[in-house]
């Protein structure tokens, strides 16, 4: 039996083995998994909380329209509820919608100096992004909380 060498065979079984590995190629790409860690710094949902006087929890989800957030209300003054309401972007509040949408695309940088404080008496408010793996990071970043917080306001005016 003659030993063939690949440039000796037909271009016709040359095509049909470079089709046949293509292929090959292309379903086991396909078929891999995604790895979540491509994802991580992408953010789904901002979950803001005031402790002390003034309780609020609530959680804000981006929407479809960057000039609008969803708001799902857990918590007011310490009883539980679901309230959910669309909060639409004015002139007032565009600080604060921009900060949003930085954070949750991972344009603003989370974690900072910040410190809460250690008085017995007052307010606390905690503001967490959740990512789709499950991942929460507080964020501490000092002038991005204070932009955020804003939010706090736009919510409690809302409820009223």
């Amino acid at each position: 039996m003659k030993n063939l060498k690949t440039d000796t065979l037909s271009p016709n079984l040359n095509m049909k083995n470079l089709a046949i590995t293509f292929f090959a190629l292309t379903m086991s790409l396909s078929s891999c998994k995604k790895d979540p860690t491509v994802v991580k710094g992408f953010y789904d949902s901002m979950h803001y909380v005031t402790s002390g006087g003034g309780q609020i929890d609530f959680t804000l989800y981006k929407t479809k329209n960057p000039d609008q957030l969803r708001a799902i209300v857990s918590k007011v003054r310490y009883r539980d509820t679901t309230l959910q309401f669309m909060l639409d972007k004015n002139p007032n509040d565009a600080a604060a919608f921009l900060a949003f949408k930085k954070a949750v695309n991972n344009e603003a940088q989370l974690n900072g100096g910040f410190k809460p404080s250690t008085l017995p008496t007052g307010s606390w408010s905690y503001i967490y992004f959740t990512a789709s793996t499950g991942e929460v990071t507080e964020v501490t970043n000092e002038e991005l909380k204070n932009s955020l917080i804003e939010f706090g306001q736009i919510v409690q005016d809302k409820l009223k």
